[in-house]
């Protein structure tokens, strides 16, 4: 009689894995939930200047996820200041394409150093086979930032552009951690 015990269990523990596309880990996304996730361009979940900020180097910090979706693209942008009523996004990026299902990193996104000091969003927007998901964070620019983020393996991204980039079972860490 425990077999079913145990069983509800597991499922409790992995239900919130099961319940999005993919999981932004580090910095703290705005949300999370799949019913909104397709809804541009927060996820459903609507910033203001009273949300939790982290803070993130302008010059380049970690952003670790996990997709659930064997293959998909990423897309990483930014916004001065969190009013979504004119929306201005920078291509922070070019779309990284990421293979299997397990945790990676894009070790040193940055924004422009003119937004230095100021709160803004960054939207990471996944196209995978069931659709486009959106998630955020609400960011401001620091001196003592740091993030770390394993990368266990099992993953391989391509930037889609003039570069290549391979990260197969490499650590994720911000500058100030070397």
């Amino acid at each position: 009689m425990r077999v079913p015990q145990v069983t509800s269990l597991i499922a409790l523990i992995f239900t919130p894995l099961c319940a999005s596309h993919f999981i932004i880990l580090t910095p703290p996304p705005l949300g999370n939930n799949i019913n909104n996730e397709d809804q541009s361009p927060c996820g459903g979940f609507s910033p203001s200047s009273s949300d939790n900020i982290t803070d993130f180097h302008v010059e380049g910090d970690a952003i670790g996820l996990t997709s659930l979706h064997a293959q998909s693209y990423f897309a990483y942008r930014g916004l001065l200041g969190t009013s979504l009523s004119a929306p201005n996004w920078t291509v922070l990026i070019p779309t990284v394409e990421e293979f299997g299902l397990n945790s990676f990193c894009q070790p040193a996104l940055s924004v422009p150093t003119s937004w230095a000091g100021s709160p803004g969003l960054l939207q990471v927007i996944q196209d995978a086979e069931d659709g486009v998901h959106y998630q955020h964070l609400c960011v401001t620019d620091a001196v003592d930032s740091t993030f770390f983020f394993p990368n266990p393996g099992n993953v391989a991204i391509h930037v889609l552009g003039p570069s290549l980039i391979l990260s197969l079972g490499v650590r994720c860490f911000s500058d100030n951690e070397i």
